[in-house]
């Protein structure tokens, strides 16, 4: 905050790929969750912050330390568990 830096024309076109990107991706994932049983939608919610250090490492150059990597493999894994093992009700 005490540090500001006034992005550039290269930052402002960033940002707004990402509130467009994130725009289209809200109002699909609204249309899923009408479309499809909760349950099944909000287990790929979880995968939103696998691909945040994704995106980061790939585009930002930013590092993915043990923990990240630890992280990212424990919500895969729950993922893929939920959706393997989830009960079935009528």
């Amino acid at each position: 905050m005490f540090n500001w830096v006034r992005p550039e024309l290269l930052d402002w076109l960033i940002l707004l790929v990402v509130g467009i990107a994130t725009t289209i991706a809200q109002i699909y994932m609204t249309k899923a969750y009408q479309l499809e049983r909760a349950s099944n939608v909000s287990n790929f919610n979880y995968l939103g912050s696998v691909y945040a250090l994704l995106v980061g490492y790939f585009l930002f150059g930013e590092s993915i330390g043990i923990l990240g990597l630890s992280g990212m493999a424990v919500i895969f894994i729950g993922v893929l568990l939920s959706a393997r093992f989830k009960t079935k009700t009528i």
